[in-house]
């Protein structure tokens, strides 16, 4: 029930009074229509408001007039709780009970600094229920003149509103620039996340600010079920969570509220100095050392390997060093020398890598190719050894190899979780081996070995490639490095291009069998690029549990397009018969929609259309460009070639 008796002068004589819709709470004019909080001329008099049945009063800085919302202030019973009455006690200005009689409004007279439209501060006692609104500017308060008995008078309170703003809302740092300068290490967010929130103190999750910026500094990181899980579970340690509320504020956050993973971290080092995460620019210090510490490192053992060690005699131009040992594979790997199968992600590489190694331990061809019967060391440091083995096993027999046939020339050596750069674990691998004799050594995966190495820097995988020659040199073996694909379409690259980093990768191998993705879901290409022997016609190999087995079937051209991607060529029969004949008047065909009937990209329908000019024409209609078949481009269609004089 609004009483008009009990509202104070003070708050009367200020033009800043609306009305409100009850649906809402949609400021109103006095004629009806939508009041602005930012537009004083759609506010009125309170004598002109007075007659309606709800009212309200907007807040202006100019009017030096402050408005205090203590929501959740009145119990079930009516009575206001304690933390709500020792404010108002405080405040000491008139005071009133909100439209709802579970929330109280104060009003007083102040010059208060709001950085924002409201301040919104948790008051001691934790409880996201009971909070406390500050308004100065931007919005109304509903007025009901149903006032507290003992507080109907307005005064000026600047001095004790100073007093409980600076008790509720401590100066504590915002985003600073350290803050913003700190990078995760991609990848590692989540991980870097679960460490921050653990090792921030409990007050920040009772203060307001501080758990909107955390929940923004997960927002952040990506908008995802997990990261709202995640700000929800640090929630839980407020004695004042309610669940929901978390779900409800996450919707409300933006990437330009200028928090971010940084000042997650920044907060959680100021709770926790002690706490060891390494940032992207500190992970860069770090590997830089590192890089540094090997080349060093490389540095005195190619000294010390060429002070101990004699290099080879210069010899004339036409000295016979004799014939080179047999080749391992026939035409691929000769004895002594560098092989990388290349392929990409999860296109079964190591099964393909693994058969080859049981083929070799047999002596036993391999996609067709013969083989030189030779002890062979599989390094694995990859899969689990028990299944490791379980699969050779499938392969074996498979491949028709008996347990016999292999028992002393196939060996598996399981090192997954004791891998490390190459100038590491590759001369504790070569010391342990030097007396075996083994003809092939399988490296699976090649990225194991990189350490500190940055794959895409031709210097660091120029000395990484040096470390596999020394192995080659060593033990007298031939190797095969498995490695990855970068990412993209690889049908669209040439197949020296194919493998992901430093193209020395690709060149510095004696030889490179590329695995490319077929049309065919279950089948790989197989090219090769061979420094030592005959480049070797292209094939296809198609997956039959557990092998990849050759198949004379498809075609080695028919590679796989990436979903989305368009295809390399076209011809310009397929352009003209997608054209419509110039005599067609109803016809409507775009460049664009050409290019995508015939799923290849506009700029090729664009060259093919310069090369052709005669055969295709273009005419404007209703501002865009459509095209047709000219009458030698009829001509064409129907005997291959046409009269240019036409």
């Amino acid at each position: 029930m609004l009483n008009l008796n009990n509202i104070p002068h003070e708050l009367k004589i200020v033009p800043q009074w609306v009305s409100w819709r009850a649906s809402d709470k949609c400021p109103l004019k006095a004629d009806g229509n939508v009041a602005a909080s930012d537009n004083p001329a759609t506010w009125t008099t309170f004598e002109a408001i007075s007659g309606l049945e709800r009212i309200g009063i907007m807040f202006t800085p100019a009017s030096k007039l402050v408005g205090i919302d203590l929501d959740g202030a009145v119990d079930s019973n009516g009575t206001i709780k304690p933390w709500a009455f020792k404010i108002i006690q405080t405040v000491a200005s008139y005071t009133e009970f909100s439209p709802s009689g579970t929330g109280i409004h104060i009003y007083a007279e102040a010059e208060v600094d709001l950085t924002a439209k409201k301040k919104k501060i948790f008051p001691v006692v934790g409880d996201r229920n009971q909070c406390i609104e500050i308004y100065n500017s931007g919005r109304y308060f509903t007025v009901t003149g149903q006032a507290l008995s003992g507080f109907s008078q307005f005064r000026n309170a600047q001095s004790d509103l100073d007093g409980l703003i600076a008790q509720w809302n401590p100066v504590r740092p915002g985003p600073s620039a350290t803050a913003a300068a700190i990078e995760v290490p991609k990848g590692q967010e989540a991980e870097v996340v679960q460490k921050c929130l653990a090792a921030l103190d409990e007050w920040r999750c009772d203060d307001y600010d501080e758990w909107l910026r955390v929940g923004m500094a997960l927002h952040s990181v990506t908008n995802s079920p997990e990261m709202l899980k995640a700000w929800d579970a640090w929630s839980q340690r407020s004695a004042s969570y309610e669940a929901g509320c978390c779900d409800a504020k996450w919707e409300t956050f933006n990437q330009s509220d200028g928090i971010t993973i940084g000042s997650l971290v920044h907060a959680a080092r100021e709770d926790q100095p002690d706490l060891e995460i390494v940032d992207r620019a500190q992970q860069e210090q770090q590997r830089q050392n590192s890089i540094n510490s090997i080349k060093q490192m490389m540095h005195i053992n190619q000294s010390r390997c060429l002070n101990n060690t004699a290099l080879p005699e210069i010899v004339s131009g036409v000295t016979d060093l004799g014939e080179p040992d047999p080749d391992i594979l026939a035409g691929v790997l000769m004895a002594g020398t560098k092989l990388f199968l290349s392929g990409p992600s999860k296109a079964r590489k190591t099964w393909c890598a693994s058969g080859l190694a049981a083929a070799v331990a047999a002596g036993k061809p391999y996609w067709g190719i013969p083989t030189i019967k030779t002890k062979v060391l599989y390094v694995n440091f990859e899969i689990l050894g028990k299944v490791f083995q379980k699969r050779m096993g499938k392969i074996r027999e498979a491949l028709g190899i008996s347990e016999d046939e292999i028992r002393d020339t196939l060996d598996h050596w399981h090192l997954r979780g004791y891998s490390a750069a190459a100038e590491v674990i590759l001369p504790k691998i070569i010391e342990r081996i030097k007396s075996k004799s083994y003809g092939l050594i399988v490296l699976d995966p090649l990225y194991k070995l990189l350490g500190s190495r940055d794959e895409n820097s031709a210097g660091d995988i120029a000395d990484l490639c040096n470390e596999f020659e020394r192995v080659c040199r060593n033990t007298g073996a031939s190797i095969v490095v498995v490695h990855h694909y970068a990412k993209g379409d690889a049908a669209s690259k040439n197949a020296i291009d194919r493998s992901s980093g430093s193209g020395v990768l690709a060149r510095d191998p004696d030889s490179l069998v590329n695995l490319t993705p077929h049309e065919d879901p279950k089948s790989l290409t197989v090219s090769t690029i061979l420094r030592n022997h005959p480049e070797r016609d292209e094939f296809v190999v198609t997956w039959q549990y557990p092998l990849m087995t050759l198949n004379t079937d498809l075609s080695p051209e028919d590679l796989a397009v990436r979903s989305g991607r368009f295809k390399d060529k076209v011809t310009i029969e397929e352009v003209l018969k997608a054209l419509p004949s110039e005599s067609d008047k109803a016809a409507y065909m775009t460049r664009s929609k050409l290019a995508e009937l015939l799923k290849v990209s506009e700029s090729t329908i664009r060259r093919k259309f310069a090369d052709n000019a005669e055969l295709i024409i273009g005419k404007t209609v209703h501002k865009q460009r459509i095209y047709f078949r000219t009458l030698q481009g009829e001509e064409f269609l129907a005997r291959g070639t046409y009269d240019v004089q036409k």
